[in-house]
């Protein structure tokens, strides 16, 4: 299929859940890999002891890792600073039934992550998935959320 036009929805089967997004907006385009990495990472989490309750989707796009690992915590937040991209999380956990279990915060992930604690993230029951090319940015907040899950899709 072609799509011409950058803001046309897209959706996107990831197992069980379903992704809608702008065309022009990134979402992982080799779509063959994303069930193997959705799962490892799912499973590096599931080894950690004690196990965390609450993940941080830090860059979260539409939510792919928030979403997609959702069963495996009690509450997800996802951090964002693209508003568009804000909108499309919300959306496709609305779509997926789990509204309720996530939050999704639009701005820089260094001002954001300040403010996680008060929302319940603290750092003894909380991880953090990151994309290695991002991490950088990430790593200072290390001491208040120490289980650190960092992606890369090369």
């Amino acid at each position: 299929m072609t799509i011409t036009n950058h803001r046309e929805q897209v959706y996107e089967r990831v197992g069980p859940y379903i992704f809608q997004f702008a065309a022009g907006s990134f979402f992982q385009n080799n779509n063959s890999i994303l069930i193997p990495l959705t799962e490892y990472v799912k499973q590096a989490i599931s080894t950690t002891l004690p196990k965390p309750s609450h993940l941080v989707d830090t860059y979260c796009g539409s939510g792919l890792f928030g979403i997609t690992l959702s069963s495996e915590f009690e509450k997800v937040a996802g951090v964002e600073i693209s508003s568009d991209s804000i909108k499309a999380a919300k959306v496709n956990a609305e779509m997926n039934g789990l509204g309720e279990k996530t939050e999704w915060l639009c701005g820089k992930a260094e001002d954001i992550f300040g403010g996680l604690p008060e929302k319940g993230f603290e750092g003894g029951k909380s991880c953090v998935v990151v994309d290695v090319s991002l991490s950088s940015t990430i790593l200072r907040f290390r001491i208040s959320l120490p289980q650190f899950f960092i992606v890369s899709v090369v």
